[in-house]
């Protein structure tokens, strides 16, 4: 599923990480806002913690 997300800035960059797998990517404001974030769950049942944080 794709989720966009609101009340960042689109200016800033944000950290993000998945709890589930430790991965972690760097994503500018604006694409999180308008294109969204990807979020894949491969096993049922299952659930996704995602951490994000903005960075400058």
């Amino acid at each position: 599923m794709n989720f966009k997300l609101r009340g960042l800035d689109p200016s800033s960059y944000y950290s993000i990480i998945n709890m589930g797998i430790a991965a972690m990517a760097e994503m500018a404001g604006q694409d999180l806002r308008e294109k969204g974030l990807l979020v894949s769950i491969t096993e049922e049942p299952s659930a996704v913690l995602i951490v994000y944080e903005r960075l400058r």
